[in-house]
């Protein structure tokens, strides 16, 4: 884990107008060499010996706002919804909430408190269910570093093209850099692209703390197409690219634990500098937060010190941070 100061101009507020023209730095696992292009030119980098896999998490309007029965507002952060009426969540409010707490929503739907920590238990008191509820009057959770006013495009471009489970509230970021014209570009050069899900909580956003032992939970899950899609490139010896630390972290944990078998299952784990990498060759990602466990991964993919010179790089050469900034490619 390390730290670096990033210039607050290199967070960029607004996706590009076009989803593939960010730049991409492509960094040598083991030399440390850099590249530079276009996201749009990746298709370069690729070869038919290549399989993707992709997060196709959807991310929900995850960001709601009540008021308890005095009049205080609450913000409203889910994390996860548990079942059809009981979600987790990260609560905002200037006055005292507990358990039994009622959080009003609307007339006829309230969020009643039934623990309360860092994530507190919510259940639904009303005549809807709460997807509904989340869909009707939920937002776009931008993450915090995006310090503007929700934009009406945000809905479409804080999700990748390919999403399809409704369940994240944060965006699977590396996807963000394709277009549909260049899933079809790769597509055409017979590279299969293979979802997978890994609903991504707010945990993602937290930094490490001193004495952290472990991880946020998040929920994925394997189909069947795409397990014996993963094995057949592994025994044919293809290269397997991850788009995305997310993605990277559900087959890593998959193979880990559950002898490639497909199903859906909960992850917490950590991939730190001297993690052996069993299920990814190569992987597509976003440049992360310092002191993240996303740059522990990244970190663990190819050296420290690497990671290190190639941030330092991108801060030196004006590559944009996050979610909505710029991309990597660390290959064999």
């Amino acid at each position: 884990m390390f730290d670096f100061n990033l210039p607050s101009q290199l967070i960029r507020q607004t996706p590009l107008t076009e989803r593939s023209q960010s730049r991409l730095m492509s960094l040598c696992q083991s030399t440390g060499r850099l590249e530079h292009g276009k996201f749009s030119e990746i298709t370069q980098l690729l070869s038919t010996n290549d399989v993707l896999f992709v997060n196709n998490t959807k991310v929900m309007p995850a960001r709601l706002h009540g008021r308890k029965e005095t009049g205080a507002t609450v913000e409203i952060m889910v994390e996860q919804v548990v079942g059809p009426s009981t979600l987790t969540a990260l609560l905002k409010c200037n006055s005292r909430l507990k358990p039994g707490t009622h959080i009003v929503i609307d007339e006829s739907n309230r969020l009643e408190i039934i623990s309360c920590g860092e994530i507190c238990q919510l259940k639904l008191i009303g005549s809807t269910d709460l997807f509904n509820l989340i869909n009707q009057y939920g937002q776009t959770p931008l993450p915090p570093y995006i310090k503007r006013p929700l934009h009406p495009s945000d809905p479409e471009r804080y999700q990748t093209v390919y999403a399809e489970q409704t369940g994240a509230v944060a965006a699977p970021t590396a996807g963000l850099h394709f277009s549909h014209a260049l899933m079809q570009a790769i597509r055409s050069k017979n590279i299969p692209i293979i979802p997978i899900t890994l609903h991504i909580g707010a945990g993602t956003y937290k930094p490490i703390k001193p004495g952290q032992t472990e991880l946020h939970t998040e929920r994925y899950e394997i189909s069947a197409m795409a397990a014996d899609q993963w094995q057949q490139a592994k025994q044919a010896g293809r290269r397997i690219i991850a788009v995305g630390t997310t993605t990277t972290r559900a087959l890593e944990s998959w193979c880990l634990n559950h002898a490639n078998q497909p199903g859906q299952y909960t992850t917490n784990l950590w991939i730190k500098p001297g993690f052996k990498f069993q299920a990814v060759d190569a992987l597509i990602t976003n440049f992360h937060l310092p002191k993240s466990s996303l740059l522990d991964l990244v970190s663990a993919f190819s050296t420290e010190t690497h990671i290190k010179q190639a941030y330092q790089t991108a801060i030196a050469c004006n590559y944009h941070f996050f979610s909505y900034g710029d991309a990597m490619f660390i290959h064999p």
